[in-house]
């Protein structure tokens, strides 16, 4: 082995020897090449002398020629070879004389430089790159022995050209790996490309000595190259951020804080501020070498340093936000180290780059955001240290600034800068931590900025906030919303931004600050109109944040308690009265009501169980906010509901209700009695009507009783809509109690099958003397036959009946007289009043359906004060919700409305049909017509029109009248939902009168092509069912 070696030794040394004699022959260069890259690295060190030889006459010829690039009739083939070779000697060679290492340096060196012009020697991109990792191989073969005697101030001008020359390649050149080399480059001449390779603090020191000197460079040219165009890829950056980073780290941490105590604020000697006036004002060796030798790194560099740093890493923010993830791994990397090592050198960067953590800390990728988070944490444990003083202070002038830049910062459209604006304050309340929170508002400045601030991030917009009551179709019956539609924020367009609002408020009661912005926000609440939404929504917010800690601010919750409720917007009527408030200020009342009673549910899921005892002073509230007919507020009042049910460990809301009964009896009661509003006490009953089972009953019974005197007195008309809300949850309660579901569809049966079973319908139970069907009436009016119908009774009064019949339950006399006194509001100008009425009659008769001597006189009411809904000027909706009704009562009462209905309704429905036929011809899909309320009005008259004349029993001459007008219906140049309308129409009248549609198909048929499609159909169903008569 020894003899092979020793052979190759000898063919090695010969072979050096040629390349000294032959320079020019490429041959014995490839030759070498592949010996060295063979050969292990204890045989190159071995011959190392012969190997370092046979590059002299390639060294020579470029320091004697350093402006020829094609000396001695080498080609760029050859020279690429060379520099390849070299660096294949230099990746196993161990440097260990610093001439040595210079004099490869300087080879290298002019092979990019130009000397004479200060510039980049133009070159191709391959020997461009062989260069640059030459001189890399070159920087990390250096042996550790000679580090001390290399990084030396002597030598800081040599050293400065390889750094100036690979920052202008990797700002200027094109070619991304080049870049990238020169970059890496840069970081092995800093000896920093794997920073634990140095442990020894001395050479670390020296070198930090010579990169002082590059630093204000560095500092201009990294960061310009990280934040370039994003269109160069992520890795180029991700180096810039890496080797700024670690070079700062390196010069700018103080190895001395073991030894003295480092001061960052001390008094500027005259001396220093003669040195540093040097810069930028030497012009010979003897100045530049001085200079180097005066300018040491102590504080007064540091803060000197400090700030021109601190303006370069500002810039570096916006790659907190890049949009590769190791981009933003490397920015993380790089600000927890320089925290780590650098922030008593340099607190004004360091609070610059805490901002950049703390937006990382809320980064979408786990990695960045928990490396981050932990690195926030650490330095608050420590934060209250004295050597971390300056720290503080700095941070607290940042704090403070962000605070006030929120102006600015939350008129941007971005609505991530918005957020990261947010998360700032967020994070730098989770670095001050506890105690350094508290101390930091204890300056009254600082809290006034910080109150102002957060009034600010929520101000709360009130254009969407309409005024118009939703009595009729708002479904009481459902779930409480989880949402909160009163919120909509002025600088943040969705829940995110309130997300991030909740967590900024908690994380200051996290740290004990909630006495003191409860302090400053009870006087907004109560004496600040302009901010006082505002105010209430973050004290709201605030409360959220106690749920750990609420034994010790239970004073606190008692007072807010009592401050919510008697506010005095909690006074609807006065509240939202338009004499006395503009529009702007109601919409800003509604608001502030809404967070008032969301504040109360705040409370109660702080305060679980323990808020039993405070449901006595604020149940009644949320329950009439809960019953309002304001949409946000009702909305807002149900699910506080929903919180207090859940808080308090109830069932549900009918437990809740249940259980505080008497309480509610008690003020109801008490709130009727009195001369003042009503609105208010009647949304509580509605309310509890919602929610609460038959076993409340028997109390009810009492309320609603005393409710339908008082809407007998005409002096408090102005209540009518809340007693009508009040009868109508009664009726929804009744149906849900005892179970009356709506009416499904039954089986069509034929004329003749119906005179089978009944010759002639009868109600059981009347005689003829009692009868109101139209048949025993004749032509009598409806105010005649009701007139009659009173004297009979007067009459009759005292005499008992043979028989006796059987008492109606307590529901159903309820029910009778609550439909009897709705009855009275029928013919109201106001259209909700309306609404209502219609929809309790129509609701209210399906419970009486299976008592008679109840419900057909009080059909016979009906009757008179339901027809003028019918009218020329009566709206849309209006007679869609009295055609419902109708048909309810028709198929209730059965024939008991004939003669009423032919004579007096039946001739205003065909001519609503035959001129809405006309209204709605060539009304396609696209046409707005069908979103209007007169479509919908058609769709339900045609679809209730058969029922009706089903139920009532007409006979065949008045089907073919209704024939004549629904046929136009049949149309295909109709909307395809009244065609379908229309066909249905006719398969019913089919099964229940044939004879009557059969002649009436074949008239259709022969007028219009537009009907034959829906005539074939109708035809076709015809064959199908044709046994059925």
């Amino acid at each position: 082995m020894e003899k092979e070696s020793f052979k190759k030794f000898g063919s090695l040394t010969t072979l050096c020897r040629k390349i000294i004699e032959e320079p020019r022959d490429l041959k014995l260069l490839e030759e070498l090449k592949r010996m060295i890259q063979e050969a292990p690295q204890t045989f190159i060190r071995a011959a190392e002398k012969p190997l370092i030889m046979s590059f002299l006459p390639f060294m020579q010829n470029r320091v004697q020629n350093p402006s020829n690039t094609k000396e001695n009739g080498i080609s760029e083939k050859g020279k690429l070879l060379i520099i390849e070779t070299l660096n294949e000697l230099l990746d196993k060679l161990i440097i260990d004389k610093c001439n040595q290492f210079f004099n490869f340096y300087t080879f290298l060196l002019l092979e990019l430089y130009n000397y004479k012009d200060h510039k980049v020697l133009p070159s191709t991109e391959e020997y461009k790159l062989a260069i640059l990792k030459c001189m890399t191989s070159l920087i990390n073969s250096v042996s550790p022995d000679i580090l001390e005697e290399l990084y030396v101030k002597e030598n800081v001008p040599k050293f400065s050209q390889i750094v100036y020359v690979c920052s202008q390649i990797a700002e200027d050149d094109v070619a991304r790996n080049i870049r990238i080399s020169a970059i890496t480059c840069i970081m092995a001449m800093a000896r920093v490309s794997n920073p634990e390779d140095i442990s020894d603090t001395v050479i670390q020191r020296d070198i930090a000595n010579v990169f002082m000197f590059f630093l204000p460079g560095l500092q201009r040219t990294l960061p310009k190259i990280a934040l370039e165009d994003p269109k160069v890829g992520h890795v180029i950056p991700m180096m810039s951020i890496r080797a700024l980073g670690r070079i700062i780290n390196l010069v700018m941490q103080d190895f001395n804080s073991a030894d003295e105590k480092f001061n960052y604020n001390e008094k500027l000697l005259l001396k220093d501020y003669k040195n540093i006036s040097l810069v930028g004002k030497l012009n010979s060796k003897k100045e530049i070498d001085q200079y180097m030798q005066n300018t040491i790194r102590n504080s007064h560099w540091y803060k000197d340093t400090d700030e021109k740093l601190n303006i370069s890493l500002k810039k570096l923010g916006k790659l907190t936000f890049h949009r590769h993830l190791k981009v933003r791994l490397e920015m993380a990397d790089m600000v927890i180290t320089i925290i780590k090592n650098c922030v008593t050198t340099m607190p004004q960067s360091s609070c610059t780059l805490i901002e950049h953590l703390i937006i990382l800390s809320q980064d979408a990728d786990a990695k960045v955001a928990t490396k981050s988070i932990n690195a926030i944490q650490d330095l608050s444990k420590s934060l209250s240290a004295d050597h971390l003083k300056a720290l503080l202070e700095t941070l607290e002038d940042g704090f403070y600034n962000a605070i006030n830049s929120l102006p600015r910062k939350l008129n941007t459209i971005d609505e991530a800068e918005k957020i990261a604006t947010l998360n700032l304050l967020i994070g730098y309340i989770k670095l001050f931590g506890k105690h350094n929170m508290i101390n930091v508002l204890i300056s009254p400045d600082m809290l006034k900025s910080l109150v102002d601030g957060l009034l600010h991030i929520v101000e709360l917009e009130r254009k969407n906030i309409s005024l118009l009551e939703e009595y009729t179709f708002k479904d009481l019956s459902s779930e409480a919303t989880f949402k909160c539609p009163w919120i909509n924020f002025h600088y943040f367009e969705d829940f995110k931004g309130k997300n991030q609002i909740d967590i900024l408020c908690q994380e200051l009661v996290k740290n004990n600050c909630f006495q003191m912005i409860y302090e400053s926000l009870t006087p907004l609440i109560l004496y600040n109109s302009e901010c006082k939404k505002e105010a209430v929504y973050l004290l709201n917010s605030h409360i959220l944040g106690l749920k750990d800690m609420q034994n010790t601010h239970l004073p606190i919750l008692k007072s807010i308690i009592k401050a919510y409720t008697e506010d005095p917007l909690n006074d609807l009527n006065t509240s939202l009265d338009t004499e006395e408030f503009t529009l702007e200020e109601i919409q800003a009342n509604v608001i502030t009501i809404c967070l008032l009673t969301e504040g109360i549910g705040n409370i109660s899921i702080v305060l679980k169980d323990k808020f039993k005892p405070c449901l006595l002073e604020t149940l009644y509230m949320v329950l009439e906010k809960a019953g309002s007919g304001h949409p946000l507020i009702s909305v807002a009042g149900l699910l506080t509901l929903h919180n207090l049910v859940k808080s308090c460990g109830y069932k549900d809301e009918a437990d809740l209700l249940n259980s505080n009964f008497d309480f509610f009896s008690f003020h109801v009661q008490k709130k009727l009695t009195k001369p003042d509003d009503k609105d208010g006490v009647l949304n509580v009953l509605s309310v509890v009507l919602q929610y609460s089972n038959v076993d409340v009953l028997i109390p009810m019974k009492n309320l609603t009783e005393e409710v339908l005197v008082i809407s007998c007195d005409r002096f408090k008309e102005q209540y009518a809509t809340a007693y009508l809300r009040v009868f109508k949850m009664f009726i929804m309660s009744l149906r849900r109690w005892f179970i009356v579901d709506d009416y499904s569809e039954k089986t069509i049966k034929s004329r003749k099958e119906k005179e089978l079973e009944q010759e002639h319908y009868k109600v059981s139970g009347f005689d003829e003397s009692n009868d109101f069907s139209d048949d025993i009436m004749g032509g009598k009016s409806a105010e005649e036959m009701y007139k009659e119908d009173m004297e009979k009774i007067e009459q009759d009064c005292d005499v008992m009946e043979e028989k006796e019949k059987p008492t109606p339950p307590m529901h159903v006399q309820l029910t009778t007289l609550i439909l009897t006194r709705s009855l009275h509001f029928l013919p109201s100008k106001i259209q909700s009043r309306k609404f209502l009425v219609l929809e309790i009659l129509e609701k209210g008769i399906e419970i009486l359906r299976d008592w008679e001597d109840e419900l057909l006189p009080v059909i016979h009411q009906i009757w008179s004060p339901l027809m003028p809904r019918f009218s020329e000027d009566s709206d849309a909706i209006t007679m869609r919700l009295s055609i419902q009704l109708v048909a309810t009562m028709a198929r209730l009462s059965k024939d008991f409305i004939h003669r009423r209905f032919i004579q007096e309704l039946l001739p205003r429905l065909k001519d609503i049909l035959e001129k809405s036929a006309q209204t709605s011809y060539l009304k396609d899909k696209g046409s707005t017509y069908r979103y209007s309320q007169n479509y919908k009005l058609q769709v339900e008259l045609l679809s209730k029109i058969g029922p009706i004349l089903y139920d009532v029993d007409v006979m065949p001459e008045t089907i073919s009248d209704v024939i004549d007008k629904v046929q136009f219906y049949l149309s295909d140049k109709q909307p395809k939902e009244l065609q379908a309308a229309a066909v249905g129409f006719f398969k019913m009248m089919l099964i229940y009168d044939m004879n009557a549609v059969k002649t009436k198909i074949i008239t259709i048929q022969s007028l219009s092509v537009e009907y034959i499609k829906n005539i074939e159909r109708i035809q076709k169903y015809m064959e199908e069912t044709t046994d059925i008569n």
